[in-house]
């Protein structure tokens, strides 16, 4: 019985592939492709940026989180160019928020950035 050395999901589209499914590769990349092409529609991005300022940060941790959820609304407003001096100078979880935003924003992730803060913030 031979054993398939399976790869970890190299495009986010929920498939596996092995070495013996190159078909299912140039699927699964074709998939993750037709995904990534639908970006958010003006209405969208104008709701999450709604949905984000409405999110109220709580905690000892609260200015923290106010400055992930600025730096996503940024990013939805106007765009973050993470090649600037500026960006470097951002706080690692910011910068991680500005590119969460920015593959919600492409199509690439459909979980949005006013999702999931759990006891940070109040809604």
């Amino acid at each position: 019985m031979s054993r398939r050395k399976e790869a970890p999901d190299w495009f986010g589209c929920g498939k596996t592939i092995t070495q013996e499914s190159w078909d299912g590769f140039l699927k699964a990349r074709a998939e993750y492709y037709a995904k990534k092409d639908r970006m958010r529609t003006p209405q969208e991005i104008e709701a999450e940026i709604a949905a984000l300022k409405a999110l109220k940060p709580v905690g000892p941790f609260k200015d923290k989180t106010a400055g992930i959820i600025a730096a996503a609304i940024e990013e939805l407003l106007n765009g973050v160019d993470d090649t600037a001096d500026e960006f470097e100078e951002m706080p690692e979880n910011e910068q991680e928020m500005v590119w969460h935003a920015r593959d919600w924003k492409d199509g690439v992730s459909s979980s949005k950035p006013s999702e999931d803060w759990g006891q940070l913030v109040k809604q």
